[in-house]
């Protein structure tokens, strides 16, 4: 997997060990992809219509009872169920070509009753499809589906398909004979994986987009062993440069001025060994944090005006760290001619 991993030049493992409020660096990229883990990305990647056969590639890894050949998106935005709660939003809300609903949620981060917000939240889009005055009950089928970096309960990974994949429906419990096939719960168990261990070329689909979501972001080229035309889609639509201004501006704005900010003030800190100077420590942390973040949209293309409104700095900054980029790169070329 080494031949595939950006390299660790910040220390990053260290100190999401030791600082609580570092969540993780794969909440952000600092590299050639973004990070399918956060939710945001994950709704830019699926629930654009211009990767629509991603989405259906993805689903069909997912529901094994019926082959999924177009779909169509849907509002994803659903009413509380009281003048008193707020708005429901999925990640992914499509219908296919036969009248089946589909949601998708990705969920990075443990939440205490998970399992019963999810039964919440499938009975939404079934509440919503049965307005007043409906003339019969019969319901379309749903599928709620739930991408989790953590395991949903404490089964062995030998009740699951894969190790990765467990199924709810409505069920007697002595017979196991269905009461209904209109509701299924899925949850995609990602964090059950070994995310060090790269699949081999033989492995399941579940297993290497299990790999490419929980890595996307650490990744500095697609592995060889994920050559279906699925995972070379997925990366070429998870390219950061492949992203418009607007989205990459966005995109750096929400997480590279937050968590990485955090993480170079805490650099500093140890580095300079301020344990009783917190103020004066943070305040250097800030600056080299926003010198580093100027460093990395100038290796990506973007602009003068973007840099300052972004970062905060002065023109002459931004100058001065340009200079220094220029003549990093043209050392860098007069290495390799020798």
């Amino acid at each position: 997997m080494d031949g595939y991993l950006l390299d660790d030049t910040l220390g990053w493992r260290d100190l999401e060990l030791c600082e609580p409020r570092i969540t993780r660096l794969k909440d952000i990229s600092i590299g050639r992809y973004a990070n399918l883990l956060v939710d945001k990305v994950f709704k830019k990647i699926f629930g654009a219509r211009g990767n629509k056969d991603i989405l259906i590639s993805f689903l069909n890894m997912l529901i094994n009872d019926v082959e999924i050949t177009d779909l169509d998106y849907v509002d994803k935005e659903f009413p509380g169920l009281s003048r008193e709660a707020k708005t429901s939003v999925f990640d992914v809300y499509c219908t296919t070509s036969d009248g089946r609903h589909v949601t998708v949620e990705m969920q990075e981060h443990y939440q205490a009753d998970f399992a019963d917000r999810s039964v919440f939240y499938s009975a939404l889009p079934i509440a919503m499809s049965h307005p007043a005055g409906v003339s019969d009950w019969e319901l379309d089928r749903f599928y709620y589906i739930a991408i989790t970096d953590f395991a949903l309960r404490d089964e062995p990974k030998e009740c699951l398909e894969k190790g990765l994949v467990s199924r709810y429906s409505l069920r007697n419990d002595l017979t196991g004979r269905k009461l209904t096939s209109a509701v299924q719960l899925i949850f995609y168990e990602i964090g059950r994986q070994d995310s060090s261990r790269v699949p081999t070329a033989d492995s399941s689909l579940l297993e290497k987009m299990a790999y490419a979501l929980g890595n996307m972001s650490l990744l500095r080229e697609r592995p060889m062993e994920l050559q279906e035309d699925v995972f070379r889609r997925l990366f070429e639509a998870c390219e950061i440069a492949a992203m418009d201004s607007e989205t990459t501006r966005q995109y750096i704005i929400n997480a590279m001025t937050t968590e990485l900010d955090i993480r170079c003030q805490m650099k500093a800190q140890y580095e300079f060994g301020l344990k009783d100077g917190e103020k004066r420590g943070e305040k250097r942390g800030e600056k080299r944090g926003r010198i580093y973040i100027a460093e990395k949209m100038l290796s990506m293309g973007m602009t003068m005006e973007m840099i300052r409104e972004i970062t905060g700095l002065k023109d002459d900054e931004i100058n001065q760290i340009l200079k220094s980029h220029h003549a990093s790169l043209t050392s860098s070329r007069s290495t390799d001619k020798t």
